[in-house]
């Protein structure tokens, strides 16, 4: 049984680093590359170390996720026009 948080699973029970970030909007990420890294992160006690590729990944999720949002909005006001 994992542990959770308002439904979430807890961060030491996910196979990788990266749990502040939503892979699946990312599919150019390789899922089962990021576990492997992760493991091998894990294995070494280097999670401090990789904490600003990590906190990369989140900022390109981000900045897709706002694309997104800005594309929707053009679609709707060229509707509008």
């Amino acid at each position: 049984m994992s542990t959770t948080i308002a439904g979430s699973i807890m961060p030491d029970k996910l196979p990788h680093i990266f749990f502040e970030v939503a892979l699946e909007v990312l599919p150019e990420l390789d899922y089962d590359d990021l576990v492997y890294l992760s493991q091998l992160v894990r294995a070494q006690q280097r999670e401090p170390v990789y904490s600003p590729l990590v906190d990369a990944v989140r900022k390109v999720q981000w900045m897709k996720l706002s694309s997104m949002d800005a594309t929707g909005l053009d679609a709707v006001l060229v509707a509008q026009l």
